[in-house]
């Protein structure tokens, strides 16, 4: 991708060219956030880009690519723009995964999700063994959505149901916990790392600063692993990421306004 050649350019001549990485990091921010930020009147191709831009922030969820976001975006625009929703999707998507009817209100939307969290959790342990098999069941149901030329599935099994639904919540944890790990465990690991953690995580963009990060051609950054996260959320106990949506799950049924804003925001 484009910004991340930059990012390595920019890295590698931090030293010699200091006023021309920064000038690199500028630039390449502006466009992704010019790319991803949702348009007040959507355009013909609007969904397209934000799907593109979505590829490549799902390493740890195999084969997954940007079937999760999308959905999440979706679900947004229906809650803001009702009147607008028959023109932004032709093809409705199954009530399973975004949700009930378009007149429902908050409130409505926090406890819909909240009992898919309880039947996610209940089931998806059971039918995905690892993060591959569910990458591999998602893309099975988004090659179909493509060839039917809908942007989600339309007609899928219940098995790929709940892989979507496992994966929509699971990026979604991963964007809102990820902007102060990232800050830190750059500070640590390559002082000249730090400001474009510190940047993109103003502007947003969560998970890309994750993967950049990650990158192991990057200043010899090592991943950030399962435990570092696990141990940075203190939920040493909890072994996996069904107990973490779990306790969280938990945390919001008590507080359903928090969870309907958090459902809501401003981007996926």
């Amino acid at each position: 991708m484009a910004c991340v050649d930059a990012a390595q350019e920019a890295m590698d001549s931090a030293a010699e060219k200091p006023n021309r990485a920064a000038h690199l990091v500028r630039r390449e921010m502006k466009r992704l956030r010019a790319l991803v930020q949702l348009a007040p009147k959507p355009r013909p191709d609007w969904m397209g880009q934000v799907a593109s831009s979505a590829g490549s922030i799902h390493r740890e969820l195999g084969e997954l690519r940007d079937g999760c976001v999308v959905a999440a975006t979706l679900e947004k625009v229906r809650a803001r723009h009702p009147r607008r929703w028959k023109e932004l999707l032709p093809v409705r998507a199954p009530a399973e995964v975004l949700g009930s009817g378009k007149s429902a209100t908050a409130c409505a939307v926090a406890r819909g999700r909240l009992e898919e969290l309880r039947t996610l959790i209940a089931s998806a342990g059971r039918k995905f063994g690892s993060d591959a098999e569910l990458g591999e069941a998602l893309a099975r149901s988004y090659r179909k959505a493509r060839r039917a030329r809908a942007i989600v599935p339309t007609a899928i099994d219940q098995e790929a149901v709940h892989a979507w639904r496992k994966a929509m919540y699971r990026l979604c944890f991963q964007l809102q916990l990820a902007a102060p790990l990232l800050t830190r465990e750059a500070s640590k690991i390559e002082p000249g790392l730090a400001p474009l953690a510190k940047k993109l995580g103003r502007c947003g963009d969560l998970a890309m600063a994750r993967e950049r990060l990650a990158e192991r051609e990057m200043a010899g950054v090592k991943a950030l692993t399962r435990a570092k996260l696990l141990e940075w959320l203190g939920t040493r106990r909890q072994k996996n990421a069904h107990e973490i949506l779990a306790a969280t799950a938990e945390y919001f049924e008590r507080r359903p306004r928090d969870f309907a804003k958090w459902c809501l925001r401003r981007k996926p």
